[in-house]
């Protein structure tokens, strides 16, 4: 019975081993082609390119793995860079581009390009006053992803969009830190001067778009229509120029479409026009979500809150990428019903906040619960100090009016995910963690020290097994996983085959088995020094335990 025990956990985390998620996985550097900027210009095409290797060397295999374009110098370059059609995946890396002359483009997208760029270090992207900084002409799609910077601009048009007179096609972020800035007439990202805005989809990153003059920060130029504008996750600060909308219209450009589903939107209009809405001139219509709800703002201070990592909506991640610049400020849209704000943060427990809608929202910090008889959260939301098994958190956990805890298992163990729950919806997510129990049963005993012998030898890792799990390992609390701690779990193994059971199969917690049990392993968060049972009292218990063996074998 033993050894099918000890094969079952042994499988059991094989298993758990396999079902790790992996990584999103990018492009490997090694793999692609490199470019260097500063050698002369770059044109890559639909199976197509033109470039220079590190050496001045002419380049024209195309690489259907990707590019690696960057500059073998730290100075100001006057090249140019072309994606003319096709479908291409590029690194930028370390950039710095500015055009000298009037009609000459730094990035231009061109003849329906299908380009992902992966930005690495900071790229300076700067064009002449008649081009945008990154021109993504009508048909073309630029989507950014990555851990760099880009700051992308032009004297004229679209820091990320529309050239002279000009439209622009699709521009995705996903992440990194875009800075979009023109300095006349047109959007900071979308329309160039009398030109509308194609699609701005933002998923991520941290956004900031300036528009010049007349100009949306996110939308068209001069004259020009928002275009369609969806705001998923990210932090995005757009900020329009005079007579024109943060996100929206150029002066007397009409609003166009405006979907706002997550992400912290600080958007700031120009003299006379709407943060969100129509350029000057023009009536403004309605933003909403994608399920076709008119959303509102909610702005939440969280200057009391250090590090925050990401803020939850009703559950739902925001998918925030830093603070907005000099500000502690999130602003958020939201439908006009009573919300649940949740800020993570890996110094403080989470922060929570109440969204109540009447004609505008009013956001009050609430305290969902508080921590009684020992247990804690800290900031990595796991609830130490509990007892083992545990049902519900009843004793542990003084809830406020309104909320509530849900448990993805019947018996609390290591791992368990606890789900606060607001009027029948989860708002935030934490984990139970108690010493000893590292098989997420509730309790410890032999199968436990078995996994943490593997801990032990290193058959179990960090690279293979949360680290949370590694803390439960370490009963005595000396911060590593020892022999002291799997012989207290072959210990408590057999403390708990002499608990008595009630009828339906469960432990008889008012048993003094059941009290010698739980002195075994403290769940305090100061460890007493005796914490153990004495030498003379374990040597007391064996004998025990194997006379009344004995005594069972002779009755039978």
């Amino acid at each position: 019975m033993v050894l099918k025990k000890i094969l079952t956990v042994i499988l059991s985390l094989l298993i758990i081993g396999l079902c790790v998620v992996p990584s999103l996985a990018v492009a490997d550097n090694a793999k692609l082609t490199y470019l260097y900027l500063d050698k002369g210009n770059i044109v890559i095409g639909d199976g197509t390119v033109s470039g220079y290797g590190y050496f001045g060397e002419v380049i024209t295999t195309p690489d259907e793995d990707g590019y690696y374009i960057t500059q073998s110098t730290t100075d100001t370059v006057t090249n140019t860079l072309t994606f003319n059609g096709g479908t291409n995946y590029a690194v930028i890396s370390n950039l710095k581009m500015s055009m000298s002359s009037q009609f000459v483009c730094a990035v231009n997208l061109t003849n329906s390009a299908d380009i992902t760029l992966n930005l690495e270090g900071t790229n300076v992207l700067v064009s002449g006053a008649s081009r945008a900084g990154i021109e993504v002409s009508v048909g073309s799609t630029l989507t950014i992803m990555g851990d760099g910077k880009v700051m992308a601009g032009s004297n004229g048009q679209a820091g990320i969009g529309g050239g002279n007179g000009n439209s622009s096609g699709t521009v995705i972020i996903n992440s990194g830190t875009v800075v979009a800035q023109s300095k006349s007439n047109s959007a900071g990202i979308g329309g160039g001067s009398a030109g509308s805005n194609g699609k701005v989809v933002i998923n991520g990153g941290n956004v900031t778009a300036v528009g010049g003059p007349s100009g949306a920060g996110i939308g068209g130029g001069c004259t020009g229509d928002g275009g369609e504008i969806i705001i998923n996750g990210g932090t995005v600060t757009a900020t329009g120029g005079t007579n024109a909308a943060g996100i929206g219209g150029g002066w007397y450009g009409s609003m166009g479409e405006i979907i706002i589903d997550g992400g912290s939107v600080k958007a700031i209009g120009g003299t006379n026009a709407p943060s969100l809405g129509a350029g000057a001139g023009v009536a403004s219509g309605t933003v909403t979500n994608s399920l076709g709800e008119l959303v509102y703002l909610a702005k939440v201070n969280t200057s009391s809150v250090s590090s925050v990592k990401d803020i939850y909506t009703n559950g739902k991640a925001n998918n925030l990428s830093s603070y907005h610049t000099n500000d502690s400020n999130f602003y958020f849209f939201l439908p006009d019903k009573t919300h649940i704000l949740a800020a993570d943060s890996d110094e403080s427990i989470t922060s929570y906040w109440k969204a109540d809608f009447n004609t505008a929202f009013t956001c009050n910090a609430v305290t969902p619960f508080e921590c009684v008889n020992s247990s804690s959260v800290q900031g990595d939301d796991i609830f130490r100090g509990l007892s083992c098994g545990l049902t519900d958190l009843n004793d542990y956990i003084s809830l406020s009016d309104g909320f509530s805890f849900d448990y993805s298992d019947s018996v609390i163990g290591t791992g368990t995910r606890v789900d606060l729950v607001y009027n029948g919806q989860a708002v935030f997510s934490y984990k139970a963690l108690i010493y000893g129990d590292l098989n997420g049963d509730g309790f410890y005993d032999g199968e436990d020290s078995v996994i943490a012998s593997l801990m032990l030898w290193g058959h179990l890792t960090s690279s293979n097994t949360e680290s949370f799990y590694f803390e439960a390992a370490d009963v005595n609390r000396s911060s590593s996983v020892d022999t002291n701690d799997i012989a207290t779990l072959q210990q408590a193994g057999l403390l708990l085959q002499s608990v008595p059971q009630n009828e339906d199969g469960t432990v008889d917690t008012d048993s003094t088995q059941w009290e010698e049990y739980i002195l075994l392993v403290d769940q305090t968060d100061e460890k007493e020094s005796d914490f153990l049972l004495s030498l003379m009292d374990f040597v007391k218990f064996i004998v025990e335990y194997i006379k009344n063996i004995i005594t069972s074998l002779l009755i039978v």
